[in-house]
């Protein structure tokens, strides 16, 4: 090997060396992980004694990972919900971020529709976020037509301002009145009857009600739901989802 050429090895093997190491701690798209338990953050209530729900529909974690898939220690993981609270057409009115947050390490801005957490030693950001859907029920019974709702990942993930993924929102609170009740279990039938094909429904599809993110509304989120009303009464009521976050 001449001298040249063992000179421009070393210089590419230092550029890589250098690349490498500007891209550690940096969060990335393609390494972090936004799916475990569905592409859907679940929003719900929160118990009378002041704790936010911890059942595991409600949970959301988010894991944030180098280039290298190294853990990112310290970063802040942003979920922005404003095209869910605030977007174009009827479905803008669809969800509603709740104006008191417990949930330990979440951060609440009202005016930017947004939470926040920071990962652990793990990389791992935990969210259980307070909120209610806008869900007013069919508009027509045969064939079902629900009320108008997202049909996109309207929520914004990022990490450290870097670009993670969209994540769809569900609530399990469909009406923000009485918390998770039966009320809106009758609401979720609707959106699923309106999902259906028709004769029965018009194949409508509504991400308030899909829980597990999978573009369907289906028996899991009807399990999913019922999952998250049995926590609440196992623990003394249905919650409450507060007021939305204003302005």
């Amino acid at each position: 090997m001449t001298g040249l050429v063992r000179k421009a090895t070393l210089l590419t093997a230092c550029a890589m060396f250098v690349a490498g190491a500007a891209m550690a701690g940096v969060p990335s798209a393609a390494q972090s992980i936004l799916t475990e338990g569905g592409t859907s953050i679940n929003v719900a209530a929160f118990r009378a004694n002041g704790t936010a729900a911890t059942h595991e529909n409600v949970l959301k974690h988010i894991t944030v990972n180098d280039a290298g898939g190294t853990p990112v220690l310290n970063s802040t993981v942003v979920i922005n919900l404003i095209n869910c609270v605030q977007g174009p057409g009827p479905a803008g009115v669809d969800m509603e971020l709740g104006d008191t947050q417990p949930f330990a390490g979440l951060l609440v801005n009202c005016n930017n529709k947004t939470v926040s957490a920071v990962t652990n030693a793990s990389g791992v950001a935990n969210f259980s976020v307070i909120g209610f859907a806008h869900n007013t029920g069919l508009t027509q019974v045969s064939p079902a037509i629900s009320a108008p709702g997202h049909t996109t990942k309207c929520a914004e993930v990022r990490a450290d301002g870097v670009l993670l993924g969209s994540l769809n929102v569900g609530g399990f609170d469909e009406d923000g009145n009485g918390g998770v009740n039966p009320t809106d279990n009758g609401l979720l039938l609707g959106d699923r009857k309106a999902f259906l094909p028709g004769p029965v429904g018009t194949s409508a599809y509504r991400g308030r009600s899909d829980y597990d993110g999978n573009n369907a509304i289906d028996p899991t989120d009807l399990g999913l739901w019922g999952g998250v009303r049995v926590h609440f009464v196992a623990n003394g009521g249905n919650g409450t989802s507060g007021v939305q976050c204003l302005p």
